[in-house]
């Protein structure tokens, strides 16, 4: 869509240029790059305003590490054999013909061969090359690099003239587009954006068949008749030129939402959106047909305001479509209105211009719906989402999603979308220009609606190379738009939690110990630190440690019993947590011992008899096969099994610990 409209004059006459300089109609698609769209000059993410940029092509005349010399060519469109003209050239917009361009690239150059992303490194002197990018200095910021090898030349049953015969079958279509024959250089009329203020909106452009140029202007008002009681006033001037072809600019908003809050390392679920939007105020989103048509679009101001009468269409003997309504997905159709139709005087009136009865031909055209296709790409989940979709509505749900920062990226690209075209012929009774009765339509072809379009590159499509509808005739610069759309969704921090792993008892070389875990499945968290409050009798001590990779940690305590508080403070991705023991005993280890096998064991606090003469005298309840020989200090060989001499053999230690 034009964001700024250049004289009228100017624009026909670039018009007419474009008219002489389109190629032959479309081929076909074939699987996309693995990498694809076409870059921004200012990035991929809303928000940021694309640029402009220019297009050269040449043959490679050296590589210089990351910088290529392009030894340039001019632009050279053939026209289609039926087409007497010949070719027309012009000089590239940078430099001339024949002088060497400096291309200087950078990481985020998209680099394609033969309709393949690659490296620098995969192509050498001297392969032609086309780069699309930004002037910087005397040289070129390259966006694109590709060598063209991926393009296919069209089939020759698909060119859009009346009566011509459109294939209905996809798949011999795309067999027809894999043959291996010379590539083609399609030029399509650019339209300029109206979108800078939401860059969420991407538009598929594109040219099918016959060269075709169209646009709608509103200029100051012009009065030209004025009666006793106002003035007839002209507002906007339209214009439709084709031969043989339609051109279309499909605007289409992307977005991607989260229903419920994404949270770090959660599944969750990120809804796409995809809306078709009508053409902006001035604009259209189809045109062409197979001759020229203007149109005056008048008002009649008077003291009680301006009324508009509509837009009053001067055009002979040509068939003329003009659509403003959004492009149709699966499911929905989107007819093309008419404007111009020739027609023939049955009745005529001589010296008079209009004719009591008159019969016109017009070109009937439908378009069918189908899913518009995109590559949605997640880099920041866990797994990294690549996933192609397939937008029979205006939404679809991205399921098990999780996210692996506090942001997820959604990007869109490598799009695709081909609905069918319905083209028929159908006849118009008038009288004195006013239509009477439109009969049956009469169907000629139908099809896939595969067209040469600007979302580039595309293996097995022909290249598309948008001019810029404000550049001087002699002098034609280009256009492209970003062909991704990148949407940055917040992420929450993720729930923890803290778990106490040690018993309430613990041998004093024994750390007491806790693990640190994500919340929703119990995954470790590595590398956190977490802060441990002992309270003692009448102290109190703060030690820190760091999980590891179980997630972890341990804090040494000396001989006594406390109450223990560990607490994780959270982090950047994470939420905090804490957990607490109480009472806990650290002990040192000895082998005295205390007999358990009474009825009620050993009870914390009680009283017990751990060494002395009588201590068998303690035993009244478990399995006890000793004597009397046994004082309760024991020569232990495992956790479960100890023994000791008899008699005074074993001597207790000299000292107890407490």
């Amino acid at each position: 869509m034009h964001a700024n409209r250049p004289r009228a004059g100017a624009l026909a006459a670039l018009a007419v240029a474009a008219l002489l300089a389109c190629d032959k109609g479309p081929t076909s698609p074939s699987t996309p790059p693995a990498s694809g769209g076409n870059p921004s000059a200012a990035g991929d993410s809303v928000g940021a305003k694309p640029l402009a940029g220019i297009g050269v092509f040449g043959h490679l005349d050296e590589v210089k590490g990351s910088h290529l010399v392009l030894l340039q060519q001019e632009f050279e469109f053939r026209k289609d054999p039926k087409v007497k003209d010949g070719t027309v050239r012009h000089t590239p917009p940078l430099g001339k013909g024949g002088d060497k361009l400096e291309v200087i690239t950078d990481k985020d150059t998209k680099f394609y061969h033969a309709g393949k992303a690659v490296t620098i490194d995969s192509f050498a002197p001297p392969i032609q090359l086309m780069v699309v990018g930004t002037l910087h200095g005397g040289s070129l910021k390259a966006d694109l690099v590709t060598d063209l090898g991926g393009l296919a030349a069209p089939p020759a049953d698909v060119r859009p003239l009346v009566g011509a015969s459109l294939d209905a079958s996809r798949s011999s279509r795309r067999t027809v587009a894999a043959a291996a024959v010379p590539a083609v250089l399609s030029l399509c009329m650019g339209q300029d954006f109206d979108y800078d203020s939401d860059l969420a909106v991407k538009e598929y452009q594109g040219c099918f068949g016959g060269p075709s140029a169209s646009d709608d202007i509103n200029i100051p008002d012009i009065p030209f008749a004025c009666p006793l009681i106002g003035c007839f006033v002209l507002d906007r001037f339209l214009y439709t030129m084709a031969l043989g072809g339609w051109n279309y600019a499909f605007p289409f908003r992307f977005s991607a939402t989260a229903p419920t809050p994404l949270v770090y390392h959660v599944p969750g679920t990120v809804t796409l959106g995809l809306t078709p939007l009508p053409a902006t105020p001035g604009a259209f989103t189809f045109s062409g047909g197979l001759g020229l048509d203007i149109g005056l679009n008048i008002d009649f101001c008077s003291l009680f305001g301006c009324y508009d009468l509509g837009t009053f269409h001067l055009s002979a003997f040509s068939m003329i479509q003009q659509a403003t309504g959004t492009p149709p997905l699966s499911g929905q159709t989107m007819p093309i209105p008419e404007v111009a139709c020739p027609s023939v005087g049955v009745l005529v009136i001589p010296d008079f211009p209009l004719d009591p009865l008159a019969v016109g031909l017009c070109e009937d055209l439908t378009l069918t719906g189908a899913a518009f296709h995109a590559r949605v790409q997640a880099p920041d989940a866990q797994p990294a989402v690549t996933r192609s979709v397939a937008f029979t509505g205006t939404t679809q749900a991205l399921t098990g999603v999780r996210p692996n920062a506090l942001s997820l990226a959604v990007r869109y690209d490598q799009f695709e979308y081909v609905p069918d075209l319905d083209v028929g012929l159908y006849f118009r009774l008038k009288s004195f220009g006013i239509k009477l009765w439109d009969s049956p339509t009469i169907p000629i072809a139908s099809g896939p609606f595969d067209a040469v379009t600007t979302p580039f590159p595309r293996a097995g499509s022909a290249m598309t190379v948008a001019t810029d509808p404000e550049s001087p005739v002699n002098d034609l610069r280009y256009l492209y738009q970003p062909t991704l759309a990148s949407f940055a969704l917040s992420v929450l921090p993720a729930p923890t939690r803290l778990t106490v792993l040690s018993s309430p008892t613990l041998p004093e070389t024994q750390p007491f110990r806790v693990r640190l875990a994500e919340d929703y499945d119990g995954s470790p968290i590595a590398g956190r630190t977490i802060a441990f409050t002992v309270q003692g009798e009448g102290t109190v001590a703060h030690l820190t440690a760091v999980t590891d990779a179980q997630g972890v940690a341990r804090a040494t305590l000396p001989n006594g019993e406390y109450a223990v508080d560990a607490a994780f403070a959270g982090g950047d991705v994470y939420l905090p947590s804490s957990a607490r023991q109480a009472p806990v005993w650290v002990y040192q280890p000895t082998t005295f011992v205390v007999w358990g096998g009474n009825a009620g064991g050993v009870q914390p606090g009680g009283s017990y008899l751990f060494w002395g003469s009588r201590w068998w005298q303690e035993i009244t309840g478990g399995a006890f096969e000793g004597n009397a020989s046994f004082k309760g200090y024991a020569m232990p060989i495992n956790a479960m099994l100890w023994m000791s001499p008899p008699g005074n053999a074993m001597r207790p230690p000299a000292t107890l610990g407490l």
